[in-house]
């Protein structure tokens, strides 16, 4: 009997917590599975868990300092002073405008940028995602809402500057210091809600630590919060009624869902994270008043939804399948249907950058959909397939090397990057070349990590010689511009 593969097998980390023998497949166990809980993988470390207040049993303890560190610890101290300074500076720099406008509500992308004027997006209309948050406005927070923005400043800082090495150190010091105690203030709102009927500021607080985790912390845990937003949003009535009751938090909840279908296609079939009533509500509100900064068209962003749920139907079985889902020929026909130029028209002012970007997102959807579903449609389809999917990825590097030139469209390419990555597979070294660059510089652009979490998955599928969708992203990712 052959022992060495037992020896080497891994066990995930559920059944190690319950006891069980695993049977380590992959990507998520059968064992977890069948029980109905969410398996957290087979990684060297343990991934964050959410615990209700109480659960916990034991703390480590902490050591005093010895009195050879106490000079250390006064030196520090002094340092956090210049450190706050470095923070009220960058939060400054936003434009003044009355605090009431703002009371109880939450913007969760934060712009410390002065050229925000010249992108696409500012041509919809005055718009909460590229409004800079003034500081006055932080005493309306609570606590840990504005210990995330901290976060969210300094990951923005450090990413788009690159200071050297002290000063990092510091910053990130900083940076994990604010999220733990952001996570003490979450536990402690989450005690409070027994006493108090429904604290919606909760909801936002789990979001904001999810952006953080997600932008600049431990992107492997955004998905714990993401479900736990989901549940906190069901003990309210769920989303639509939490953004019919409260204006002040409809962006937020906009930005959120968007977040959830871009996920969802960058993740395993059987981590779909939007249920139906979710996708009813974003398909009544995207592209609706402000607009969010994806800037993919209503009718693609949508499509990309629909392609997503018939992901999931692979991994149910058929009775569990929706009859009125679309085929996978229907949906492309409707992508090949769709007119670039007839959305870019109804904005004249931006037309030229819009109508870039629309025809970005054409070649990048039906990529996808050609990728993502290539085993859902006949046999005989799939020669024309593979035409079509040539014609596209021409197409879509072409227009991406063009758009990253412009400083009004290269911060609006993140999903469409992913996209030409995995194409990126079977194509020439100039291509990689691109998409390792853009990426970079990507991430510098927008002043946030995830660029180069996408690019670390893209180089683990060139390397493995695999060229498929599901072959690159066998675990959750969220990639959101």
């Amino acid at each position: 009997m052959d022992t060495s593969a037992e020896s080497t097998r891994r066990y995930c980390w559920e059944c190690q917590r319950r006891r069980l023998e695993c049977d380590s497949t992959r990507p998520v166990c059968n064992k977890c599975r069948q029980a109905g809980v969410v398996c957290p993988g087979y990684e060297d470390k343990k991934p964050l868990r959410w615990l209700a207040p109480g659960r916990v049993t034991s703390r480590s303890r902490k050591c005093k300092a010895p009195a050879a560190k106490e000079k250390k610890k006064k030196k520090d101290e002094d340092s956090a002073v210049s450190l706050q300074a470095k923070i009220d500076a960058a939060m400054e720099r936003a434009v003044r405008v009355p605090a009431e406008m703002y009371e109880g509500s939450l913007v969760p992308v934060v712009h410390l940028r002065d050229d925000v004027s010249e992108a696409p997006l500012a041509h919809f209309g005055p718009s909460p995602y590229t409004s800079p948050i003034p500081l006055e406005v932080m005493r309306f927070f609570t606590g840990p809402i504005r210990r995330t923005y901290i976060c969210l400043a300094l990951g923005h800082y450090l990413h788009q500057t690159r200071p050297p090495k002290a000063e990092r150190v510091e910053l990130w010091y900083r940076f994990h210091t604010e999220k733990g105690l952001s996570l003490r203030g979450i536990s402690e709102e989450v005690v409070l809600e027994k006493r108090i009927q429904g604290l919606d500021q909760t909801v936002l607080s789990i979001m904001c630590l999810m952006l953080v985790d997600l932008s600049y912390g431990s992107p492997r845990n955004w998905r714990v919060h993401f479900l736990a937003a989901m549940k906190a949003l069901a003990c309210r009535g769920g989303i639509k009624q939490l953004h019919a009751r409260n204006p002040t938090m409809q962006p937020t909840l906009k930005y959120f869902m968007i977040l959830g279908v871009v996920a969802s296609s960058t993740s395993p079939p059987e981590d779909y994270l939007v249920t139906t009533p979710e996708l009813d509500f974003l398909e009544e509100v995207y592209g609706k008043g402000d607009y969010p900064t994806v800037l993919c068209p209503p009718f693609l962003f949508l499509i990309i939804s629909q392609i997503n749920r018939l992901r999931l139907q692979t991994t149910q079985p058929p009775e569990m399948h929706d009859p009125d889902s679309p085929s996978p020929q229907d949906l492309l026909s409707k992508i090949l249907c769709f007119n670039p130029d007839a959305w870019a028209s109804l904005y004249p002012e931006s037309y030229q950058q819009l109508f870039l970007l629309a025809r970005i997102y054409h070649s990048a959807v039906a990529l996808y959909c050609i990728s993502a579903l290539r085993n859902l449609f006949p046999i005989g389809f799939l020669y024309n397939l593979l035409m079509l999917r040539a014609a596209h990825a021409d197409c879509l590097f072409g227009l991406l090397r063009e758009a990253i030139l412009s400083p009004q469209t290269k911060l609006c390419l993140m999903w469409p990057l992913n996209v030409a990555g995995v194409e990126a597979a079977t194509r020439s070294l100039s291509d990689r070349l691109f998409v390792e660059e853009a990426l970079d510089e990507l991430s510098r652009g927008l002043g946030t990590g995830y660029p180069l979490v996408a690019r670390s998955a893209i180089q683990k599928l060139w390397d493995s010689g695999k060229t498929e969708w599901d072959d690159c992203y066998d675990r959750p990712y969220a990639f959101l511009s």
